[in-house]
């Protein structure tokens, strides 16, 4: 069996990728630590995220331990080293109880100390090199890793207190203090910087990664909702104006003996029989361009030439159907319940657009929507039943059995037909079109009407 080849990137060395990957499974294994078997997607991710803060901030801890030894500040050592033993402690400890909201709690009530007690140690604002600054990238973890408002005002108020009480305390604090040199100020400042800086990115990434997520989210729910082109239209002028064609083509079905069927099984099992026949009608008709609008109950409405206007929409709703109907036929195939289903299909002029605010919807209105509701109803099972305006405009590539003037509720006759089968010319199986169709199919396509935009 032969190998795979590996994917190359230009640019990049083999090597250099294969460190990259290690590196970035090293972060995800060290993020690990706490996770519990429970734990949902955003608690791992706020875990890993606390956890790998934390190993930068003991790094950085241990790597300056030396520096104060030898300068002599032996509080300021003692108060880095104990503080990277509790940060290292409180990690240990995860690994045990894997409780997400103890550990957030014991990681910012002693970060919050540790700010307090390096401040009044290294003699304030000024010995300090503003240490009490990293109050803003720590409140910006209480904005990520806390939930209600009560919690995050109350962590910003205590913030700005302890700011203000450490800034009257200033001359007590300072008095005494033996400045730093000049270099170590340097080097201290630039630290500082580097990482609050960092920190405060980070969360601000964090953010808009999550705000990027959700807007995907919704971008799919409502693009599984309305059509591509009037979901784009929202985006850009934030409206959609309704529109009127002169000419669309809609097709209801509906499954016969449907309420029988509810009879004979659990619920659980009809909704899933439901919603895959549902699911695989509309992959049918997104394949052959034509928009579902709507499913009620064991009906299903869709229509062609909306709201992308073209002059196939006839002949495109006609295949989809007939691609329904042969699905419905392998479907029933050795099963002890068959789902028959009627189609009705008519073509005439339409108004679309969308209704609603909260649950809104695409939909189309007009005497041809009801007229082809009432094909449907007219219909017979595994049958296709279409109108006199549809049979006109698709006689040349399709055969029609005349039904003559039906009686339809609520209105005069109407002339209506059975889709019996593409021509024969154009077909090379039952319902299956071949080469010399779809080159028909070309030439009829043409430039569709331009719809009245309201």
């Amino acid at each position: 069996m032969e190998e795979k080849a590996a994917i190359k990137v230009p640019g990049i060395k083999e090597g250099h990728t294969n460190i990259v990957t290690k590196f970035r499974q090293f972060i995800k294994w060290i993020g690990s630590v706490g996770y519990a078997p429970g734990d949902s997607a955003e608690i791992r991710s706020h875990k890993a995220i606390i956890t790998i803060a934390l190993y930068v901030c003991i790094l950085n801890l241990v790597a300056f331990f030396p520096v104060y030894i030898k300068l002599g500040r032996i509080n300021a050592a003692i108060t880095l080293l104990a503080c990277a033993a509790f940060l290292t402690l409180n990690i240990i400890l995860l690994s045990f109880h894997r409780n997400f909201r103890i550990y957030r709690e014991i990681t910012f009530i002693s970060v919050y100390c540790y700010i307090i007690i390096y401040h009044t140690v290294m003699g304030g604002y000024i010995g300090s090199t503003g240490y009490i600054f990293y109050g803003i990238a720590v409140l910006n973890g209480v904005q990520i890793f806390y939930k209600t408002n009560t919690q995050k005002n109350t962590w910003f108020v205590i913030y700005v207190i302890t700011a203000i009480v450490l800034f009257f305390l200033e001359p007590v604090i300072s008095k005494g203090m033996v400045p730093l040199s000049d270099e170590l100020n340097t080097v201290m400042f630039v630290n500082n910087f580097i990482l609050i800086s960092g920190i405060v990115m980070l969360s601000v990434n964090y953010f808009i990664s999550i705000i990027r997520k959700e807007k995907l989210k919704a971008d799919i729910l409502i693009r599984n909702i309305l059509p591509a082109s009037v979901v784009d239209q929202l985006n850009t002028q934030g409206k959609s104006n309704p529109i009127m064609v002169p000419s669309a083509t809609a097709i209801f079905m509906d499954f016969v003996g449907f309420t029988r069927i509810t009879h004979k099984m659990e619920a659980q099992e009809l909704v899933s029989i439901l919603n895959e026949h549902f699911t695989n009608f509309d992959k049918i008709f997104r394949s052959h361009k034509v928009e579902k609008l709507k499913t009620i109950g064991d009906g299903y409405m869709a229509v062609g030439g909306l709201p992308e206007t073209n002059l196939t929409h006839p002949l495109d709703v006609a295949l989809a159907a007939m691609q329904i109907l042969l699905y419905m036929e392998n479907k029933n195939k050795n099963k002890e319940i068959d789902w028959n289903i009627r189609i009705g299909i008519h073509t005439g002029p339409m108004v679309a657009g969308i209704i609603g605010e909260t649950k809104f919807s695409y939909d189309v209105w007009g005497s041809s929507v009801n007229l082809c509701s009432r094909l449907e109803t007219a219909s017979k099972p595994g049958f296709i039943n279409v109108s006199h305006e549809f049979m006109e405009c698709t006689r040349d590539f399709f055969d029609f059995e005349a039904r003559g003037l039906v009686d339809i509720k609520n209105s005069e006759p109407a002339r209506m037909y059975f889709l019996t089968d593409i021509r024969e010319p154009l077909r090379s199986g039952h319902f299956q079109p071949n080469s010399r169709f779809y080159a028909l199919y070309e030439q009829y396509s043409g430039t569709a009407a331009q719809p009245v935009t309201f």
